[in-house]
């Protein structure tokens, strides 16, 4: 099971809530403060981790407001070890504001030529 969080993703056990793992990712201090300069408070200017989907086994897509500025990452998962695979912009995926909430839906497309993640 996981909890999404600010700056971090848990991995805890279904069983008894223990935490298996964690993932860190927060905001490159650049985007902090640039957010901060923008006028947003620096609670705010943390990347509030809001969209995670499974897009295969062993392989997650995870979306975070990055200060105002969305950003997700593509994880491999091998023997509880993630591994980065790749960063695309978060916009349209995830909210950039924490207060705002998302809904996501993963829909595989491998018909459609040309169609990729």
């Amino acid at each position: 099971m996981f909890h999404l969080c600010r700056n971090v993703v848990f991995n805890l056990s279904i069983h008894d809530l223990t935490e298996q793992q964690r993932l860190l990712w927060s905001s490159p201090e650049d985007d902090v403060k640039m957010c901060v300069m923008k006028g947003k408070d620096e609670e705010a200017c943390q990347n509030y981790i809001r969209t995670m989907v499974i897009t295969a086994p062993g392989r997650l897509l995870i979306c975070g407001t990055n200060s105002f500025r969305p950003k997700c990452h593509y994880y491999q998962i091998n023997a509880n070890n993630y591994s980065l695979e790749a960063e695309k912009s978060g916009q349209v995926v995830c909210p950039y504001d924490p207060k705002h909430n998302s809904t996501a839906v993963f829909a595989a497309i491998n018909s459609a030529p040309g169609m990729s993640e």
